[in-house]
């Protein structure tokens, strides 16, 4: 069940956040980001943003995440930092699973996801 509460998070299950379809909104390059991780101790080709909206008419579900193109094998990579979002999960009972554990389980839909394809690339 989608919910808009006033801190503008969108509550619902994981169940219901997978049954959801995503495109891709926006990607781009920041060059900031790249020098950022390069002080870092991380290698960059390239690095940038990337943010999915999804498709249902209700409510609409933003996940966002910084990404980076390896330089050693030029795979593109997550970048340190988790991903953003205006959903909030919630457990069976209805309460909150918390900005933390939403992110990490966010982040592990993600790996299972084809977000790469939709990067630019740098030639």
């Amino acid at each position: 069940m989608l919910a808009l509460a006033p801190d503008q998070f969108i509550r619902m299950s994981f169940s219901e956040f997978s049954q959801l379809s995503f495109k891709q909104h926006m990607a781009w390059l920041d060059d900031d980001l790249q020098e950022e991780l390069r002080l870092l101790g991380i290698e960059t080709l390239c690095a940038g943003f990337c943010e999915w909206a999804s498709t249902n008419k209700a409510s609409q579900v933003s996940v966002g995440w910084a990404w980076f193109r390896s330089q050693p094998d030029q795979l593109i990579y997550l970048a340190p930092g988790g991903v953003q979002s205006n959903l909030m999960l919630r457990c069976t009972t209805g309460y909150d699973l918390g900005v933390r554990c939403t992110e990490e389980l966010l982040t592990s839909w993600l790996a299972g996801q084809d977000w790469q394809r939709g990067i630019p690339f740098m030639h």
